[in-house]
């Protein structure tokens, strides 16, 4: 039986970053995240102008940060 892979995310093969999740807990994880960014960036509209642009800011950081602490380390 094949062992599972460790990461969430593969790295590119081509290019810098990461591409889409390799494991049903990265799926799971960006599917929340895209949740969470679209809700937020809707609640936000209404009371703040540059709210969305924050917090589109803030939630790109926490990808990237997963990405990096659960992806496969980047060559």
């Amino acid at each position: 039986m094949p062992t599972p892979n460790p990461y969430w995310f593969r790295a590119k093969r081509v290019g810098w970053g990461w591409g889409a999740p390799a494991s049903p807990a990265g799926w799971i994880f960006f599917t929340v995240w895209v949740l969470a960014l679209a809700v937020g960036m809707h609640g936000l509209r209404r009371y703040m102008p540059l709210g969305p642009l924050a917090f589109f800011a803030v939630m790109t950081a926490v990808l990237v940060l997963v990405c990096r602490w659960k992806g496969e380390p980047l060559s």
